[in-house]
């Protein structure tokens, strides 16, 4: 039977707060059972060359967008689970 690999998209200790420390344990769980885990930061170091884009609101953002579906791409995930804040109203 093939493992089941699984992305996790998550902001990583670079942005310390309770997502990253929430994917890290949620990460580290799910290795300990045998899954194979991916994470893929929400923020990404960018190469030395391109780091001005940084600067640019917009082009940041669809730099970021376009590497991350690359590399989830390439690791080809069977499950992607993103862990995002948000407001929940009742």
């Amino acid at each position: 039977m093939m493992s089941l690999r699984i992305a996790l998209v998550a902001p990583t200790f670079e942005i310390l707060g309770g997502h990253a420390v929430q994917m890290s344990i949620l990460a580290e769980r799910l290795q300990s059972d045998e899954y194979s885990v991916t994470v893929l930061p929400i923020n990404p170091q960018f190469p030395k060359g391109p780091r001005w884009v940084r600067r640019y609101p917009y082009v940041r953002t669809l730099v970021i967008q376009a590497r991350a579906v690359r590399s989830a791409c390439s690791h080809g995930p069977a499950l992607s689970h993103p862990l995002e804040g948000g407001r929940y109203d009742e």
